[in-house]
């Protein structure tokens, strides 16, 4: 588990301790829960020098989601292309 996998699980966790909701986008490779949060699978690409490494790509069905879930917050823990999707929804609001 390389530092923001393992950040964003203790994140959850302590989301998840304090009563909070949670929905989680990652790449499809990952488990669909994580406790009792459901994770939403997206579209990856693997890394050539790194394969265990993915890469979600930018998708509308973030900003479906986010719609549904409207959340308060949204917290990126990636600056890769996923947190595009999540910028340009959290933007729409």
């Amino acid at each position: 588990m390389d530092g923001v996998s393992k950040s964003a699980y203790l994140t959850l966790q302590y989301l998840q301790q304090t009563g909070r909701e949670v929905l989680v986008f990652a790449p499809d490779t990952a488990p669909p829960h994580v406790g009792s949060t459901q994770v939403i699978p997206l579209p990856s690409l693997g890394m050539p020098l790194a394969p265990e490494t993915r890469i979600a790509l930018p998708t509308t069905l973030v900003g479906s989601y986010l719609d549904e879930f409207a959340p308060d917050l949204i917290h990126m823990f990636s600056p890769a292309l996923l947190s595009l999707s999540a910028m340009l929804s959290g933007r729409q609001d």
